[in-house]
């Protein structure tokens, strides 16, 4: 878990400076190359697809609360049961809704476009996520800002990936999966650590 924290940590600037300017940056690119298009339709999905992905993860809370039932009530192999089925159908989710973005970028992308595209399209791809995690902050829960990190850190990967090196769909989902799957072990560790500190308290 301390490895994976100054991992972050050692991101968070980048990041910062990704979330804050990437969006500015790639659309005054794409605006001075015309692709006006392009910047009205990322938008338009920005929008309906913080929507659509909040109501598709709806499951996962199904799933989330059997599972806290069973950790209070000692029952721990069923808690990580259904915690893990919740966090690998979010990730699922998640992690294809990215690929799906980037994917449909390059394809439309030419060798003038491709690096501003690649950038629009990270604001594209994890804006809703990003969008939804604050709204989970707000109300108190922040069990999801690891999972956006990493979401985050994968879609860079990627899209570096696919800018210098040609990565395709197969090198996609190798980065998604080992990444995500990284993060659903660190949150369901971390969530049955807090839950015995409770209990040892109690």
């Amino acid at each position: 878990m301390e490895a994976i924290s100054r991992f972050l940590a050692a991101l968070m600037v980048p990041l910062f400076l990704l979330n804050s300017f990437g969006g500015i940056v790639s659309g005054v690119w794409l605006a001075f190359l015309g692709e006006w298009a392009i910047i009205g339709y990322g938008l338009l999905v920005i929008i309906l697809a913080s929507a659509v992905i909040g109501i598709v993860l709806a499951p996962s809370m199904f799933l989330a609360k059997p599972a806290l039932t069973f950790m209070e009530q000692g029952r721990l192999t069923a808690a990580l049961l259904m915690g893990v089925l919740g966090r690998l159908y979010t990730v699922g989710v998640l992690s294809f809704w990215c690929i799906l973005v980037l994917i449909y970028y390059i394809e439309i992308a030419t060798s003038e476009t491709l690096l501003p595209l690649l950038l629009w399209s990270y604001g594209v791809a994890t804006g809703p996520i990003t969008w939804l995690t604050q709204k989970d902050m707000q109300s108190g829960n922040d069990a999801s800002i690891m999972t956006t990190a990493f979401i985050q850190i994968s879609y860079v990967i990627c899209a570096v990936g696919a800018w210098l090196g040609d990565m395709s769909l197969h090198g996609f989902v190798i980065v998604f999966a080992v990444l995500m799957s990284i993060t659903a072990v660190a949150e369901l560790s971390l969530a049955f650590i807090i839950d015995r500190n409770r209990s040892f308290r109690l």
